[in-house]
């Protein structure tokens, strides 16, 4: 038996001869992925960064305007060239973070799993207005 996906997104069973058939699969929509039990965005366009005690807190834009915020690797706040009012693509990993209980103290033990960013590549010049306002604003704190 063989299982081969075709891009009508089918699954088609052939065994050896005897018999073909073909069932619909769910497509996951392009623009999403499943890390763990949710499903996260794998574009935007960031707004601002945030380093925080648990990650680089990312706030971002997606095609239709909506504000997100997504978790993600420290390295993220400062990699160069800034992503900040750039268009990316978002990489996701369960990683360990430090507990929601452990209210930011790195001696505290306790962790949780959450999906991280740990890419995010600018995918084109393209740029939003607002966000380069939003680094100007965040440049004067």
């Amino acid at each position: 038996m063989s299982l081969v996906i075709t891009a009508g997104l089918r699954i088609v069973f052939a065994l050896v001869g005897l018999a073909t058939f073909s069932v619909p699969v769910a497509a996951q929509d392009a623009s999403t992925v499943k890390i763990g039990k949710e499903t996260k965005k794998t574009m935007g366009v960031v707004q601002s960064l945030e380093n925080g005690d648990v990650a680089c807190y990312l706030n971002l834009k997606d095609e239709k305007g909506k504000e997100f915020t997504e978790l993600g690797d420290f390295d993220i706040c400062f990699q160069k060239p800034s992503i900040i009012g750039k268009r990316v693509s978002l990489k996701y990993r369960l990683e360990n973070v430090l507990a929601d209980e452990c209210q930011g103290n790195p001696e505290c033990k306790k962790s949780k799993k959450a999906a991280l960013v740990v890419a995010a590549r600018i995918v084109d010049g393209r740029s939003d207005a607002k966000a380069t306002t939003s680094r100007a604003a965040s440049a004067s704190h």
